[in-house]
């Protein structure tokens, strides 16, 4: 192999964990969105607040994380494209 095909193959494989972790954010977003409208309907029928102060953090934090790994993901892609 020459050494743009090692890159090549590298990056193809950066390539396919971004896309991996990026799957199992996405889900773990929407478990977290399923979790917290069930707690929002336990809710409804309490007098008190029961959702926890972190349960928005982790839901921004999660959807931060999916747009840092789609930026990733098109930065591989641009690299590829140059090889």
């Amino acid at each position: 192999m020459s050494g743009v095909e090692d890159v090549r193959a590298a990056l193809e494989q950066v390539r396919e964990q971004i896309n991996l972790a990026r799957t199992s954010t996405a889900t773990a977003l929407r478990l977290v969105e399923e979790a917290l409208a069930i707690v929002a309907e336990v809710e409804s029928d309490h007098h008190e607040t029961i959702t926890p102060p972190e349960a928005g953090r982790a839901r921004g934090d999660l959807d931060r994380t999916l747009e840092s790994l789609t930026g990733s993901e098109q930065a591989v892609d641009a690299v590829l494209s140059r090889l």
